[in-house]
C-alpha cells in the first residue's frame, strides 16, 4: 500500500501462503491475495522475503560494530553486510540496470542493529527459470548478452560510498572471501576424491590440490588486481536459481526429476556411465514430454581431460563448426570438440592445431604427416568407439546437435534488439568486480547438460556483445586470461567449501530440490569445471608459484 501498487482502500479478504526453496537464510513464501473488492491491476501474488535473528543485546552491538567497522572476516558479519547491501540495492537503486531487470519492490526494511531484514516484491514465478535442468540455448543466448550489455554500460562507473552501497570486491567466493577455507584445498580436494569414487577423480587428477595450493599463494591479489584494471558493476551469484526470464515462449521446465519412473536417479547425475539423459529441450520452445527422453554421450566426453588452450576469436561459421573425434580413455569415450580453428579442450593430445591443417589436409610436409597421424588415430577411436557401450549413431547426434547449437549463436550476433527481458533476484553479493566473475559463474551453474562442450563459444558471444555495447580497451586474450583466473578461483571454491562436504546421494537431493546451482546437481557439470581446471593450469606451466604475465 506504502508505493501505491495496492490502493489504500482495496480491502483484502484473506491470503493463502506458501514456503518457497531457495532464499539461503531468508524465509520465503508466496502469498497468494484474495481481495473483497478486486480491480485490475491489483497483484493476485507476491513473494516475502524475511530474515530475523534474536541475538542478545551484547552480541547484536558486537555485530553492529564489527559491521561497521569492515571486518568482514567474521562469516556472520560477511552475511550481515550482505543482507544490508541487498536491501540498499533494492531501495536506492543508483546504478543503470540496461541489460538486467529486477523484480518491483513493494516494501523494503532494512535493521541492521537488530538483525531484521524482510521484503515484499513481485511474484515471477510464472516466468521461465531453467528449472530443473539448466537452461537451454535459446535462453543461454539470452543470458549471456543481457549480462553483458549490463556489464557494458556500467564500465569503469566510479560512484562515491554515498551514492550506492556495493562490496569492494562483488562475489561471495572471490579473492580473499574465504581465504581460511580456500586454504585446505589439499585436504579439500582428497576429500572430493574419496566422495565421488565413480568420477575416478585420483587417476586423472591426482595432483589438482597441491597445484592449487600453490595458485592460491597469488590468486586472490590477481583477482583483485583485474578489478581495478578493468571494473565494473557485477551481479556476483549470477545462476539459475536467481535467475527468471521474460522471453514469450511456453515454459520448458515442466518435467520433474522423478519422471519418467523408469529412470534411475542417479542416471541424472552419473558421469561415470559415459552417458546423461537429456530432460528439456535444447532449441524447441514447447514443453518438454515423455518422448523428449533421449540417451547421449556424456557431454564432457567432448572436453576432454587435456590441456585448455586459448582460442582465437570464432567467425563461428557454421560450414566450418563441429569437428569431433572420439576415443576412449579409462574406459569412457573421450574426444575433441574443434570449431573453425579453436579447439574447445586439448583432449588426449592438448594444444591447438594450425588453421591450414583444419581446413585443408595440404601443406607442409610435417602438417601431412600429422594428419595421416590423425587419421590413423580417427580409425582407431571409432573402432573402439563402436565396441564401446556408445554408439556412433549417437556419436553423430552430439555432433549435429552441437553444429546446430554453434548456428545459433552465429545468428544470434545478427539479431536486432531483443524485447525478451532477464530479471535478477539474490543482490546480496552486488559490487564490483571483474566481469568474467559472473559469466565464469554463470556457465559453471546454470547450462543444460548439452550445452556444456560450447562454453567457450558462449564466452566469444559473451566477448563480442561486450565490446559491441561499450566503447573501452579490452582485447581478447585480456579477457579470456581474466576468465582462468575467476573459473580457477570458483572451482577452487567449490572444491573446499562444497563438493569435499559431499556424496553423490546429496547432489540427487539437490536435484530434486532444484537447489543452488547445476555444479552441485549434476555429476557431469561438477566433472567439466574440474577437466577445465586442470586444463588451465596445464596450460599455465608447471611452475605455478607465480602468475602467468598479462597479456596486451
Amino acid at each position: 500500500r506504502e508505493n501505491g501498487t495496492i490502493p489504500m482502500h482495496a480491502k483484502i479478504a484473506s491470503f493463502k501462503a506458501k514456503k518457497l526453496q531457495g532464499g539461503c537464510h531468508y524465509k520465503c513464501s508466496r502469498v497468494k491475495l484474495y481481495y473483497s473488492d478486486r480491480a485490475e491491476g491489483y497483484p493476485d501474488t507476491v513473494v516475502i522475503k524475511l530474515l530475523y535473528h534474536d541475538h542478545p543485546i551484547l552480541e547484536r552491538i558486537r555485530l553492529y560494530v564489527h559491521l561497521m567497522l569492515g571486518n568482514y572476516s567474521i562469516k556472520e558479519v560477511q552475511y550481515l553486510a550482505s543482507y544490508r547491501i541487498e536491501s540498499h540495492f533494492y531501495k536506492h537503486q543508483y546504478y543503470n540496470l540496461k541489460g538486467l531487470n529486477i523484480p518491483e519492490v513493494y516494501f523494503n526494511i532494512e535493521d541492521c542493529f537488530n538483525y531484521k531484514f524482510g521484503m515484499v516484491v513481485q511474484d515471477l514465478s510464472k516466468l521461465e527459470d531453467g528449472q530443473p535442468f539448466g537452461f537451454n540455448m535459446l535462453d543461454t543466448v539470452l543470458c549471456v548478452r543481457q549480462l553483458a550489455k549490463w556489464h557494458a554500460t556500467n564500465w569503469e562507473k566510479t560512484p562515491s560510498k554515498k551514492e550506492v552501497l556495493t562490496w569492494n570486491l562483488g562475489g561471495y567466493w572471490t579473492g580473499d572471501k574465504r581465504l581460511n577455507a580456500k586454504m585446505e584445498v589439499r585436504e579439500g580436494w582428497l576429500d572430493t576424491i574419496a566422495n565421488f569414487p565413480s568420477l575416478k577423480l585420483a587417476k586423472h587428477y591426482p595432483n589438482l590440490g597441491e597445484k592449487l595450493f600453490e595458485v592460491l599463494k597469488w590468486l586472490p591479489d590477481k583477482i583483485h588486481d583485474i578489478r581495478k584494471k578493468h571494473k565494473t558493476f557485477i551481479h556476483g551469484d549470477f545462476k539459475i536459481s536467481n535467475l527468471f526470464l521474460d522471453n514469450g515462449r511456453p515454459r520448458y521446465g515442466t518435467l520433474k526429476p522423478t519422471t519418467p519412473s523408469s529412470l534411475k536417479d542417479d542416471k541424472l547425475v552419473n558421469a561415470s556411465e559415459g552417458k546423461f539423459v537429456s530432460f528439456s529441450p535444447l532449441v524447441s520452445s514447447s514443453a518438454a514430454s515423455a518422448s523428449d527422453y533421449e540417451s547421449s554421450p556424456d557431454p564432457t566426453s567432448l572436453v576432454g581431460p587435456g590441456g585448455l588452450t586459448l582460442p582465437e576469436p570464432l567467425s563461428l561459421d557454421p560450414g566450418a563448426a563441429g569437428v569431433v573425434s572420439v576415443g576412449e580413455k579409462g574406459g569412457r569415450p573421450v574426444g575433441r570438440t574443434m570449431s573453425g580453428n579453436s579447439i574447445l579442450s586439448g583432449g588426449e593430445s592438448g594444444g591447438e592445431l594450425p588453421s591450414s591443417m583444419l581446413m585443408s589436409p595440404g601443406g607442409t610436409s610435417y602438417q601431412k604427416k600429422r594428419v595421416k597421424k590423425m587419421k590413423r588415430q580417427e580409425k582407431k577411436r571409432q573402432q573402439n568407439a563402436m565396441k564401446s557401450n556408445v554408439s556412433l549413431e549417437s556419436l553423430l547426434a552430439a555432433k549435429n546437435r552441437q553444429n546446430e547449437l554453434l548456428e545459433m549463436i552465429n545468428h544470434s550476433r545478427g539479431s536486432s534488439e531483443s524485447t525478451e527481458q532477464v530479471y535478477t533476484i539474490d543482490w546480496q553479493w552486488f559490487g564490483f568486480g571483474n566481469c568474467a566473475i559472473d559469466i565464469a559463474y554463470f556457465l559453471n551453474t546454470s547450462l543444460h547438460v548439452d550445452l556444456l562442450p560450447i562454453q567457450d563459444e558462449l564466452l566469444k558471444l559473451y566477448y563480442d556483445t561486450l565490446m559491441q555495447s561499450g566503447k573501452f580497451s579490452y582485447s581478447w586474450k585480456q579477457f579470456w586470461y581474466h576468465y582462468q583466473l575467476c573459473h580457477i578461483d570458483f572451482c577452487l571454491y567449490a572444491i573446499v567449501c562444497k563438493w569435499a562436504r559431499m556424496t553423490p546421494e546429496d547432489f540427487n537431493e539437490y536435484q530434486m530440490e532444484c537447489k543452488d546451482g547445476m555444479h552441485l546437481r549434476s555429476l557431469t557439470h561438477m566433472h567439466n569445471m574440474i577437466r577445465r581446471a586442470a586444463g588451465i593450469l596445464d596450460e599455465w606451466g608447471s611452475d605455478l608459484s607465480q602468475p602467468p604475465p598479462d597479456p596486451q
